[in-house]
């Protein structure tokens, strides 16, 4: 079964504040300059319980090109904790169970011989941990085994270029 996700009208001002401070750096060091705006797009709350997954998908932003897309755990089940990735691997790529995965690439057999960062990103299993990422990169989260509620918070930030000049656009 799929998890359940609803639109946050209100988010929390100090998470909006924290986002787009983290785009801003990350929007500022992807493009070279400062020369951009920032705007919260939607905010959505995630419940995740026991054999729920999220299927690959792209948050995109609504009202721009371009745009970040983040996701923070909230609430984490006994059966999740750091201590998995600790554990002996299930699978063909490792223990995964309730892992969120960023994926912006495909990976080939040779990668790891090219010295080419794998495309599958798995992020930590921590509350409170704010990962911001351009809004193309795909995301999907693995369904987990044991008793409880997973809860988390993902956005959207749509970046729109300012009128003003940028010397590295010359």
């Amino acid at each position: 079964m799929a998890h359940r996700k609803v639109l946050l009208p209100s988010p929390d001002r100090d998470f909006q504040g924290c986002l787009l401070e983290l785009c801003r750096i990350l929007g500022t060091a992807l493009r070279g300059h400062d020369g951009f705006s920032l705007e919260l797009d939607e905010v959505w709350g995630v419940t995740q319980r026991k054999g729920d997954y999220s299927a690959v998908e792209a948050h995109r932003t609504r009202k721009s090109r371009d745009g970040f897309s983040c996701i923070m755990d909230l609430v984490l089940p006994p059966s999740l904790s750091s201590e998995n990735h600790e554990r002996p691997t299930k699978g063909s790529y490792g223990f995964h169970d309730g892992l969120h995965n960023l994926l912006w690439k495909g990976d080939r057999t040779t990668d790891k011989d090219d010295l080419v960062q794998p495309g599958i990103i798995q992020l930590e299993l921590r509350v409170g941990q704010l990962y911001v990422f351009p809004d193309w990169v795909q995301t999907l989260t693995y369904p987990f085994d044991g008793e409880g509620k997973r809860q988390w918070i993902t956005a959207c930030v749509s970046l729109s270029e300012s009128n003003v000049s940028c010397p590295l656009k010359q």
